[in-house]
Parts: C-alpha cells; sequence; structure tokens
C-alpha cells in the first residue's frame, strides 16, 4: 500500500485490545517516542494519519532518530533486513506468521511489504 492508501484504511495496531495498548509497558520502540498528554490529539493524529500532529520533544526525537539508525546499521551487518519499516503493518506481518522469526533470523526479506522508502 502507498502511504496515502495505508492512511485511508485505518489499519488498527495489532497491539490494541479493547482501544488500549496491551503492550504499554513493552511497547514498540516507534511508540515510545511520541509523548502527548491530551488524548484528543492522539485521536485526532491517528484518524487522521498525521502523526507529526503529535507532540515530540526535540531532544528525545533526535534520540529515537539515531537509536534506529544504529539499530538498522546492526541489522544490516548482520545480514538482516535494515530498512525503516511502517510500524503497523510490521506488526501484522510478525504476529501472523507461524516462521516470521525463523525466516528473518535465516536473512528473508520477511517484512518486505512494510517497508517504507
Amino acid at each position: 500500500m502507498s502511504e496515502a492508501q495505508f492512511a485511508a484504511a485505518h489499519i488498527a495496531c495489532p497491539l490494541l485490545l479493547d482501544g488500549v495498548c496491551s503492550a504499554y509497558e513493552t511497547r514498540p520502540f516507534d511508540c515510545q517516542g511520541y509523548m502527548s498528554t491530551d488524548a484528543g490529539v492522539c485521536a485526532n493524529a491517528r484518524n487522521n494519519y498525521d502523526i507529526r500532529a503529535i507532540p515530540i520533544p526535540i531532544r528525545r526525537y533526535r534520540a529515537f532518530v539515531d537509536a534506529r539508525h544504529t539499530m538498522n546499521q546492526v541489522s544490516a551487518r548482520m545480514g538482516r533486513e535494515a530498512s525503516v519499516l511502517e510500524l503497523i503493518s510490521a506488526l501484522h506481518i510478525a504476529l501472523n506468521g507461524d516462521d516470521t522469526v525463523d525466516n528473518w533470523l535465516a536473512g528473508k526479506a520477511v517484512f518486505a511489504e512494510a517497508a517504507i522508502e
């Protein structure tokens, strides 16, 4: 899907149970980068697929970008996929595939469909 198609599809995160993150304490790194004290801002950003509307302190954002870049470099050195992934699509792939982990460890491009250009 293109980013516009994905936004229009409103695909729910597979970690949401009854509208609440079921993995909050160990939530994905991407999710940890966003901070908001206003649930309305988050709901609006989700409904309009506009994550830029959620406030992110600049120092936290820079740390997040640097850490993601480093993780991608390590993945590439290990012969693993090293692209930036659209989180919700990647989670659906990871959680719905019977042998996703084994295939990823074997160096197969299991997340290719979730890669962001």
